[in-house]
């Protein structure tokens, strides 16, 4: 609709140019009226200069309009102080498309935040790296797991455990291992988690990590119990024949 309005203003400022032409040069040939002659001159010419003038503000208009959109810069407004319909036109088309990318930003900030918010609160360390080992996602729970107070590549890990680089790097997509650390002159036993994805053609690595520690206790502690139970049988089986 914009470009029909735009299509229709530009062939009707041509369509009167060639009429403005015509005439002129039908004067020039067979009548002699300097007077209108001079008045059709400078007619011709305004029309010349206002058709370039249309067609180079609608060509800023368009090229600010793609620059916007190239820099991510949607704060641009597009008016004109007298447009005409055409032109106007335009501009409100360009304003609508301004006005859905703000809502598109602000819809995925608000997304953003929400996901930060999420993965921050959750009681399980998070680690997101690309292949060359770059860091480009971590939560509270991970420093609080690894004793450290920022994370920008794997290779700092070695401060935690000198083979943790190693051992992340080589993890692949649905592989688990445990690992244990050592902080606080106390033993800490991790359980690692790996998923691989891809999102803008880039791959990366995300690892999940827990302190599986008081239920490796437990079950130790339950282990412990029933083997002293079945010794406490076995003693007693034992001594029954004596105390007979």
């Amino acid at each position: 609709m914009v470009f029909n309005r735009f299509r229709i203003a530009i062939i009707t400022r041509i369509s009167l140019l060639l009429v403005t032409g015509l005439v002129l040069t039908l004067l020039l040939l067979n009548f002699s009226l300097p007077f209108t002659t001079g008045l059709l001159v400078i007619l011709e010419g305004w029309q010349i200069v206002s058709l370039i003038r249309v067609v180079e503000r609608t060509n800023r208009k368009l090229i600010s309009f793609l620059e916007s959109i190239n820099y991510n810069d949607f704060s641009i407004a597009f008016s004109d102080k007298k447009p005409d319909a055409s032109l106007l036109a335009l501009n409100n088309a360009f304003n609508n498309v301004m006005t859905e990318f703000r809502k598109s930003r602000i819809e995925k900030e608000e997304n953003y935040n929400y996901l930060q918010t999420i993965v921050q609160h959750i009681s399980i360390g998070i680690i997101v790296f690309t292949p060359s080992g770059k860091v480009v996602l971590t939560n509270d729970a991970l420093f609080k797991l690894t004793g450290l107070t920022s994370l920008k590549s794997l290779k700092e890990l070695k401060h935690v455990n000198k083979d943790l680089p190693e051992s992340f790097e080589k993890l692949k997509s649905g592989e688990k291992i445990l690992v244990k650390i050592f902080l606080d002159d106390k033993v800490f036993q991790l359980s690692v988690f790996a998923t691989e994805f891809k999102m803008h053609n880039e791959a990366y690595t995300l690892l999940a990590i827990q302190d599986i520690s008081s239920e490796l206790e437990e079950k130790e502690i339950e282990s412990w119990q029933k083997l002293i139970r079945v010794l406490t049988h076995e003693i007693m089986n034992s001594i029954t024949p004596i105390s007979s």
